[in-house]
């Protein structure tokens, strides 16, 4: 019988050490993922925003390796194998898409370079790492790493910030080169998704949630203006969960929300008017003042922390949906409006209360399973080996 036991234990060990090295296979160290890149494709397509950077790189047909393997990056990096998509331009292959912590590009830059140095003086650099590499840049992070990444030896091409913002939407709704499902809404806030057609898009108002906010009015020939924005955004919500709470991430601040109850902290309706105010259609659960109940207790400082970055989250995502409410009731695009940007990402709290707000006055969310990588998309749009009159929504694509 002990010997049976010895035998299960043996191959669950096995099987668990197996699983581990599997595990360990597919996370790399900053460094090494972009030494990798640079020496086997040569070409990166960058935003560099101001709290997170996302990057788009092709693969040939049947690559291998750690550029088609990898799915952690670092401590905080990753590869996002479900946005995975067919490349149909030249060659074919497959576009990846990695992320990351903006204030790692510096620090990783520099060991890049410092490996490399030591490498050429060893005599056992790649042979191919002096060769001119692209790399197509757009972000605030483009202008300010500029000088940092030319000494990569790469041939570094700047694009600009909003013009790829549109173009990564073009490029990822065109028939050639995006997926057949991309944009979808929610019918209800607590509702699966719905796809609809990319080619029903224009003209739409885009919502790009990043540090800040930033909206644009996008008409059918691809043309934009910038319609207004604020302060208010993802860096937003992560520096005051910072303050308030022991979170140093993004994922470690939406963990704690998740546990959070806004209700705690936040004065509703029924605080004030002990139930609905049925006058004004206000039910007695909606929020009347974000942290209200704060002014009023006896020792604000001892409650629960993700009650507090709960209520942050719900004000800072219903002020970024009536922004963009209001701006699209005034271009007449309520029906289209187009949410995107990284702080949507695993936040299924914000496209609720989003979903929310826009029905409530007739209008409709949209959003994009790419929505954090139209920058990035963008670079790519603005490369030789995309097609423009293959782009949705151009005046050469309607004819």
């Amino acid at each position: 019988m002990s010997g049976v036991v010895a035998i299960t234990i043996g191959i669950v060990t096995g099987i668990i050490c197996s699983r581990k090295q599997k595990l360990l296979q597919k996370r790399i160290d900053g460094v090494a993922f972009f030494q990798h890149a640079l020496q086997s494709q040569g070409k990166f397509y960058v935003d560099i925003g101001g709290t997170l950077s996302k990057i788009v790189y092709i693969t040939p047909p049947g690559a291998s390796g750690v550029l088609t393997e990898v799915t952690r990056v670092g401590k905080t990096g990753e590869r996002l194998e479900a946005l995975e998509v067919p490349w149909a331009g030249p060659d074919g292959g497959n576009i990846h898409f990695v992320k990351f912590g903006t204030h790692r590009v510096e620090p990783l830059v520099r060991q890049v370079l410092s490996r490399l140095s030591k490498a050429q003086a060893r005599g056992t650099a790649p042979p191919d790492t002096k060769l001119p590499k692209q790399v197509f840049a757009t972000g605030g992070g483009a202008f300010k790493y500029e000088r940092l990444l030319k000494e990569l030896h790469v041939e570094f091409n700047k694009v600009d910030e909003m013009q790829s913002l549109v173009d990564g939407l073009r490029f990822i709704c065109s028939e050639k080169y995006g997926p057949k499902q991309e944009v979808f809404y929610y019918p209800s806030p607590d509702a699966e998704r719905t796809y609809v057609d990319s080619k029903q898009l224009f003209p739409c108002l885009v919502v790009n949630i990043g540090s800040g906010v930033s909206v644009l009015k996008i008409e059918a020939d691809g043309s934009y203006k910038r319609c207004g924005g604020t302060s208010q955004g993802g860096a937003t919500f992560l520096g005051l969960c910072r303050l308030v709470s022991d979170a140093n991430t993004f994922e470690e601040a939406m963990n704690l929300c998740a546990q959070g109850d806004n209700t705690q902290v936040d004065k509703l309706v029924g605080d004030i008017y002990g139930g609905s105010y049925t006058n004004l259609g206000l039910s007695s659960s909606v929020v009347a003042s974000s942290l209200g109940k704060l002014a009023v207790m006896d020792s604000p400082k001892q409650c629960n922390r993700a009650d507090v970055c709960l209520s942050i989250l719900r004000m800072i995502t219903q002020q970024i949906a009536l922004l963009g409410i209001n701006i699209a009731r005034q271009h007449e695009c309520a029906d289209r409006i187009v949410f995107v940007g990284g702080f949507l990402r695993y936040n299924r709290i914000a496209r609720r209360r989003i979903v929310q707000a826009t029905n409530f006055i007739g209008g409709r969310a949209l959003f994009l399973r790419h929505a954090d990588f139209l920058g990035a998309l963008g670079a790519l749009a603005s490369s030789p080996y995309v097609e423009e009159a293959a782009l949705l929504g151009t005046r050469s694509a309607e004819g």
